[in-house]
């Protein structure tokens, strides 16, 4: 048994490539032979479309996951990749796991945020399906609230996808702040990974 590494991709400025990096990273390790869970923590559910998951296939969501209605295993959505691997002759389709979100996602930190286990949810439900897995990676949401900072307590590492503009790297210091504050008082194995 081994536990997988996880790693949360985040910064509040939306835009700047967070569910691109998910998916490519996700694929680039499903095509190196890793078994690799992409978890939607976006309410604007871009990475389960990203992946063409379309509404009539999504039985459970993310939201279910953690308000402890489901266990993980039952919202998880199989896609294949447009990539095939071939190995002594021998050519196998490629496939990518994720939990997928929907819009009603957007109330999830409201209806949340009252529960006693509120910052530790996302790593609660994932301890359950942690040793399935080589990588699970988080794509957040352009915010710094609580589902984000779930992710960061989830994570092992964090990834910061940032434009070189003024803004986004005006705004590169409060997101840092946050993430050593959650290092400091939730998550000291927490490392900045990129």
């Amino acid at each position: 048994m081994h536990q997988s590494e996880r790693a949360a991709f985040l910064n509040q400025k939306g835009g700047v490539g967070k569910t691109t990096s998910v998916v490519n990273v996700g694929a680039g390790l499903t095509i190196l032979g890793k078994k690799v869970l992409l978890i939607d923590l976006d309410p604007q559910g871009h990475l389960t479309s990203f992946l063409g998951i379309e509404p009539y296939e999504i039985k459970r969501t993310i939201f279910d996951v953690l308000r402890g209605d489901v266990h993980p295993r039952e919202a998880i959505i199989t896609k294949p990749l447009n990539a095939r691997l071939c190995i002594d002759g021998q050519e196998s389709r490629l496939s990518i796991s994720v939990i997928p979100a929907t819009i009603d996602f957007a109330e999830a930190e409201l209806s949340l945020s009252n529960r006693a286990d509120r910052k530790f949810m996302l790593k609660n439900a994932i301890a359950k399906i942690s040793d399935d897995y080589d990588y699970i990676l988080f794509d957040c949401s352009p915010s710094l609230g609580l589902l984000s900072t779930n992710a960061l307590i989830a994570a092992d590492k964090v990834f910061i996808p940032i434009q070189t503009e003024y803004l986004a790297l005006k705004s590169l210091e409060d997101l840092i702040g946050k993430i050593e504050s959650v290092m400091t008082e939730l998550n000291p194995d927490l490392v900045i990974g990129g």
